[in-house]
């Protein structure tokens, strides 16, 4: 199954989380997971071509089986809520994982990612192991 996971990139925390979690499905459940943070856009003259990571994930949630989404945080990455919307409106499966304790709208995230994603997994033990959410993530998306 190919995976596409959509998380926050803005940090190295963040990152290296991402490919942990990557790392752990693919060895674990033996699916492909693309990084939108290994994207290598070409320099321009203003910097990095923004576009072209742009169009790189789009591509590659079109190519998706299923979206695999992060949603911690007091409110949802927009990047995130980006994909997950584009990724509904092409009828693309999405998981949306909660591990944040923190309580804000209903069951902590916005009700229009809740309800818009195929099935959100809340996984708010104080004391769980990533192992044992990766688990989760993996039966969960066996059951796309």
């Amino acid at each position: 199954m190919k995976i596409y996971l959509a998380a926050s990139v803005f940090s190295v925390f963040e990152r290296e989380l991402n490919v942990s979690i990557a790392k752990m499905i693919t060895e674990l459940g033996g699916h492909s997971v693309f990084l939108p943070q290994e994207v290598a856009p070409p320099e321009t003259e203003d910097g990095l071509d923004m576009e072209y990571i742009y169009k790189e994930c789009r591509d590659h949630i079109d190519s998706s089986d299923a979206i695999l989404a992060i949603v911690d945080g007091s409110d949802v990455d927009s990047g995130v809520a980006w994909e997950l919307g584009y990724a509904f409106a092409k009828n693309v499966p999405s998981l949306c994982i909660r591990t944040d304790i923190r309580k804000a709208e209903h069951n902590g995230v916005n009700i229009m990612i809740e309800y818009g994603a195929s099935k959100t997994i809340h996984l708010t033990k104080y004391h769980q192991k990533i192992k044992d959410v990766v688990d989760r993530i993996i039966e969960e998306l066996e059951a796309i």
